[in-house]
């Protein structure tokens, strides 16, 4: 029996082994700093919390989602939330290449928007523990469009648990009064790789 529990116990862990390529399963809480200039709320300071998920469907597909919300200093918010399919594609074994289709939603104060994301991006590792990754991500809403370019890096500590860091600069353009107000983001989050 005690030799039954041992192998059930290795079995759990098999999902947190050693990792020869990219990741693409992963659960990420992180904590978002909106920096000072204007928002899609205002033109205030903010930060919040968000969630996101990735989980490999095969050799190359996967789904991903996320979730976050930011609150500024006037007190006004902002939601987001995605839900869609990548594909991703490792030509080398430190270059990894990947694109996504996401359904999404956003919210803030009276204003609820939905639409679809498209993002492109790469990720290159550095050595075996540290990653540098960007990406271009464009979404469609029933009245606003948004272009965002991100640059990161993740710090592998262990080998199911790793620190993210990315800087997100972009901007929302509304269909309806050209307003474009701007959107800078800070984001560390702790993730879970299995």
């Amino acid at each position: 029996m005690k030799r039954l529990h041992f192998i059930a116990f290795f079995a759990l862990l098999l999902p947190f082994t050693a990792q020869a390529e990219f990741s693409y399963s992963w659960f990420e809480v992180g904590y978002i700093a909106h920096t000072e200039g204007d928002n899609a709320a205002g033109s205030e300071d903010g930060d919040g919390l968000d969630i996101r998920l990735n989980f490999l469907a095969g050799d190359t597909f996967y789904f991903t989602g996320h979730v976050s919300e930011i609150e500024f200093d006037d007190e006004s918010e902002l939601d987001r939330f995605g839900l869609g399919i990548g594909i991703h594609n490792d030509p080398a074994a430190s270059v990894g290449l990947f694109a996504t289709l996401t359904y999404e939603d956003l919210e803030s104060g009276l204003v609820e928007e939905k639409g679809y994301g498209v993002s492109a991006g790469a990720r290159y590792q550095l050595k075996e523990d540290i990653e540098i990754n960007g990406g271009l991500k464009y979404a469609s809403y029933d009245e606003l469009e948004s272009r965002f370019l991100n640059i990161g890096g993740v710090w592998a500590f262990h080998q199911s648990y790793a620190l993210v860091g990315e800087y997100t600069s972009g901007e929302f353009e509304s269909e309806l009064t050209g307003d474009k107000p701007g959107l800078d983001e800070l984001r560390v989050a702790l993730r879970v790789q299995f």
